[in-house]
């Protein structure tokens, strides 16, 4: 049984079993903080729906991206690709949805790296000022 156990701590790379929940947390608050922003700007930019489908989970990899890079270089640069996938250049020709996209990568690399507060704090400026500002 020991060495199923050392087995499983030496395929984590360092990271416990107590530490997984909070992992988990960061990467589900990440999508989710994204995913309200794309809410509001969707209502007001009216912004496609699959830019704003697809948001939620490129802040996921953004952030899974951050926590593999806390624990393996190499992991965290074969998933730049899979990053890249995943963003819509198609529908990237106005400044919102270039926005958005900004930053639902930049929340969910702050959420990634445990910065959870402060994207929520970030969402609940961001909000009053997508509300405020002029649609084009």
């Amino acid at each position: 049984m020991t060495f199923i156990k050392k087995l499983i701590a030496d395929s984590l790379h360092g990271i416990t079993l107590g530490e997984i929940p909070f992992l988990l947390f960061r990467l589900f608050m990440a999508a989710l903080i994204v995913y309200i922003l794309a809410m509001f700007m969707r209502k007001k930019y009216d912004l496609d729906n699959s830019l704003v489908k697809n948001t939620p989970l490129i802040a996921f990899f953004g952030a899974f991206l951050a926590i593999s890079a806390e624990l393996s270089i190499a992991l965290s640069v074969l998933l730049i690709p899979a990053l890249l996938v995943l963003i819509p250049f198609k529908k990237m020709d106005d400044l919102p949805s270039r926005i958005l996209l900004a930053m639902s990568i930049g929340l969910g690399v702050c959420c990634g790296v445990g910065n959870v507060f402060i994207s929520g704090v970030f969402l609940m400026f961001a909000i009053p000022f997508i509300l405020l500002s002029k649609s084009s």
